[in-house]
């Protein structure tokens, strides 16, 4: 198992004063040296734009062993399509899940704006266990 280590201190700014604290919360890499190579696409996303498509992209989440997630992935955003196919990308299994094949992996599709407000479309949950079973019924999301 893991270790996982949390540290916290407190910030000073004025002499004598607390200016709030900082938490620092750890977790060792498990020593998996898997790279993990994955391609998505998707069918019929809500639009989001007044004018236009929605211009999607993906953010993925490493579960935490206190129950958290971590960005470990984003794609690129796929312009003007409510249909995209992201380029292919490659990550170390250890970034996406510690080497725990089990281990919840959250994915959030979000409608790119440029002014960084970017609109939720939806999200899932799944393993890399399941990813590895390739593009079949079970690899389908709603």
């Amino acid at each position: 198992m893991p270790l996982k280590t949390v540290l916290s201190f407190y910030l000073w700014g004025i002499p004598g004063k607390a200016c709030g604290t900082i938490i620092l919360s750890a977790e060792e890499l498990g020593n998996c040296r898997d790279c993990a190579t994955m391609k998505f696409c998707a069918h019929k996303l809500d639009k989001k734009d007044f004018f236009g498509k929605s211009d999607p992209f993906m953010v993925f989440y490493r579960s935490n062993e206190d129950g958290t997630f971590t960005i470990c992935h984003k794609t690129e955003v796929v312009k003007n399509t409510l249909n995209p196919l992201w380029q292919p990308f490659s990550i170390p299994v250890r970034a996406l899940c510690n080497g725990d094949y089990d281990r919840t992996i959250k994915v959030e599709v979000y409608d790119w704006d440029r002014d960084g407000s970017h609109d939720f479309i939806g999200e899932f949950t799944t393993s890399y266990k399941e990813l590895c079973r390739g593009q079949n019924q079970h690899n389908v999301y709603e």
